[in-house]
């Protein structure tokens, strides 16, 4: 077992061992007190192509795990990372990575690195270095001039800072996050959120509500459009719509809402009457 004081207290000779463990107090950590390697979240798309065969890698900041220690590094400025020419035949995949390196255990103080994989009809991706984490990969094939014509793909898995909420790129990344029951989770992929309860993830439901009316006119029925917030809804939700009066027993009886999508919906009146007639909406998508 290991102590440590509290940090950063004057009058200690500090050592890795005891600021990895006072650092990995401030990372998301799992049930079992491990915290979760990965990229504080700045961006989605840490690469992007360059000129030639280079790959821009944006400024970042990454954790490295090591038990139940942690080391936190990356890039301050933007890295350009050279992947090389494609094979002469058949395809390959390279591996783009960032690692926070222990200087201390002869570890080599470079924050960006790339594994160069080997070429095959059905190539494989080649593993990085041990507490290295994956920011992406580039797929170049036989025939290709430039970085342009390969296929880059992003997939730095992220972490947060303890309590924060985590994000991930698809619902399926969620099964690596085995986390207190309370935390909170947010899928790149679908634009929803989760919430830890009884040891599973749980999907959060978007819920909004407004208020209305439809005009009063010549005719006994009436209906008009209501725009949700830009973006809220990733598809059409479930929508009630209430009647609201002041007089108990009003001939306002029929209300409804139809061509709902996910950016508006419709809501109709058929009424007694050709009065004002307020309303109050909720969405809801489970």
């Amino acid at each position: 077992m290991m102590e440590f004081p509290g940090f950063p207290s004057n009058d200690f000779d500090w050592h890795f061992e005891e600021t990895g463990a006072a650092f990995a107090g401030l990372v998301l950590r799992d049930r079992t007190g491990i915290p979760r390697s990965g990229v504080l979240p700045s961006s989605a798309n840490l690469l992007t192509k360059g000129a030639g065969w280079t790959v821009q890698v944006a400024p970042h900041v990454a954790v490295r795990a090591k038990g139940r220690l942690v080391l936190i590094g990356g890039a301050t400025e933007p890295v350009t990372v050279d992947v090389g020419a494609a094979p002469a035949a058949n395809a390959r995949i390279d591996v783009i990575y960032t690692r926070p390196a222990d200087v201390g255990a002869g570890e080599e103080a470079v924050s960006v690195g790339v594994v160069i994989g080997i070429p095959g009809a059905v190539p494989a991706k080649p593993a990085i270095p041990g507490g290295a984490v994956e920011l992406g990969t580039v797929r170049s094939a036989s025939g290709n001039t430039g970085i342009v014509q390969a296929t880059l793909t992003n997939t730095s898995p992220f972490t947060a800072a303890a309590g924060g909420v985590l994000v991930v790129r698809a619902v399926a990344d969620l099964n690596s996050a085995d986390l207190v029951d309370g935390a909170r989770a947010f899928v790149l992929a679908t634009g929803r959120e989760y919430l830890r309860r009884g040891g599973a993830w749980e999907r959060v439901p978007i819920v909004w509500a407004t208020t209305g009316a439809i005009p009063g006119t010549a005719q006994a029925q009436g209906s008009v459009t209501v725009s949700f917030p830009a973006g809220l809804f990733p598809s059409a939700p479930a929508v009630t719509v209430t009647p609201q009066t002041t007089v108990p027993g009003s001939a306002d009886v029929k209300m409804g809402a139809a061509s709902i999508t996910a950016s508006a919906c419709a809501v109709y009146l058929g009424r007694l009457s050709n009065q004002l007639t307020s309303f109050s909406l909720i969405a809801v998508l489970a």
